[in-house]
């Protein structure tokens, strides 16, 4: 199969999801395995330490895979660190890092709350816990696959309405947590939201990067972290002041600030992509 530069970028921008959908499954069967630690497993001492031996070594095997497997995709020409770092002058580039931090935080930080939120407000039992993050978690790869699809057909619309799906999805969780079956439905639709989120951060990184991939790469993990820290503290000094409910304020001030940078960071994409006025002329 060739390298994705070589691609037609339609074929590109569904395959870029597939390599996302891999690392989400690593991430979310982690997420889900250190939350069901705390519902399932005594506090021993010693069962803490296999636990942590457990993960280190499942970690280590997946790199010894990844380095055997995973093929090294071939440098047609290098680029230096000053080169790459010369996209940070341009100011959409920096609107891409404001809605990657914004819409991760969004999400993320209402998610780092998520069990206690079930817990506390929806009752839920430990079963039904581990259930609700393994069903986030199945969702989380179907919102990978859904994103290249749309990502290649309409990423307009994809990337300026999942702020706002993801508000709906939020205050919806919050009205019908405390109906099980209702709350898992939408629990599984927030989960397909959420895969899709990555995928689209990456693709505005990407485009307002265009000429430093391996930077692009770069500021969205930098840029999705810092995200997900800002979110969880922001989740934080709300349900201090006013309990886990105030989650849900917390998550949609970043919800309306990614919703407004999604639509800057695509207004400025499009204006550079079109034509000058004299191209336009010649053109006609």
């Amino acid at each position: 199969m060739p390298p994705l530069s070589k691609q037609p970028p339609k074929t590109a921008l569904c395959a870029v999801p597939a390599i996302t959908l891999k690392l989400f499954v690593v991430i979310i069967r982690a997420i889900n395995r250190q939350k069901a630690r705390y519902l399932w497993l005594f506090a021993s001492k010693w069962q803490s330490t296999v636990q942590v031996v457990f993960f280190a070594a499942t970690n280590g095997l997946v790199l010894l895979l990844t380095i055997v497997i995973v093929p090294s995709m071939p440098v047609t020409h290098g680029q230096s660190y000053g080169t790459q770092l010369k996209a940070l002058k341009r100011s959409v580039v920096w609107l891409a890092i404001g809605a990657t931090i914004f819409t991760n935080g969004s999400t993320f930080g209402f998610f780092s709350y998520f069990a206690d939120f079930m817990q506390t407000l929806g009752h839920f039992d430990a079963a039904q816990v581990s259930l609700a993050l393994c069903l986030y978690g199945g969702a989380n790869i179907v919102g990978n696959v859904v994103a290249g699809r749309l990502l290649a057909t309409r990423p307009k619309l994809a990337i300026t309405l999942t702020p706002w799906l993801v508000g709906a999805i939020i205050l919806t969780l919050y009205g019908t947590i405390a109906q099980i079956f209702t709350a898992m439905v939408v629990i599984a639709v927030f989960g397909i939201i959420n895969g899709m989120i990555g995928n689209n951060c990456q693709y505005l990184l990407g485009k307002a990067a265009h000429d430093a991939p391996d930077l692009a790469n770069g500021l969205f993990l930098s840029s999705a972290n810092c995200g997900t820290a800002i979110g969880t503290a922001l989740c934080g000094i709300f349900i201090g002041a006013w309990g886990i409910a105030a989650s849900v304020l917390g998550a949609l001030i970043m919800v309306a600030f990614a919703a407004a940078v999604n639509v800057m960071t695509l207004k400025v994409l499009a204006a550079r992509e079109r034509p000058a006025p004299e191209l336009a002329q010649a053109m006609a």
